[in-house]
């Protein structure tokens, strides 16, 4: 995707206990959203051609298996906000098919700080149904 202008494209970052803020307000907290120190990228889903089903079963089958963890929420990011953020890009990132990174991290932390932010700030929450947060 790096190039393009996003194009009504969504990606999720699937969110754990303790990852998002439902009171006073939802929204997602931008720690989750810093690379990963071993790749420096950010694992995310490309979710806009799902449906709610979809994605919850998205996660369930190859996110919670990894992590050993229940999916909490999920962070729906419009894939422009991430490309309208340099030095930032999506790549894909197979298996499964919907999988992309968020690459092109700063290597400072500092800067990573705040493009994280950029992207919280930006971000939808959903909580997961039939799940207290």
């Amino acid at each position: 995707m790096s190039g393009d202008k996003g194009n009504g494209r969504v990606v999720t970052k699937f969110l754990f206990r303790g990852e998002y803020n439902t009171h006073p307000r939802h929204r997602v907290k931008w720690e989750p959203l810093q690379p990963n120190p071993s790749d420096w990228k950010t694992s995310v889903m490309r979710v806009d051609q799902l449906t709610e089903v979809q994605i919850w079963g998205l996660g369930q089958a190859w996110v919670e298996p990894k992590r050993n963890k229940s999916i909490r929420a999920r962070a729906d990011i419009d894939a422009a906000v991430v490309l309208q953020q340099p030095p930032l890009f999506l790549e894909h990132a197979p298996p499964p098919d919907e999988h992309m990174n968020i690459a092109g991290w700063p290597p400072t932390e500092d800067a990573v700080m705040v493009l994280a932010m950029e992207l919280a700030e930006a971000a939808t929450l959903h909580p997961r149904p039939g799940h207290v947060s």
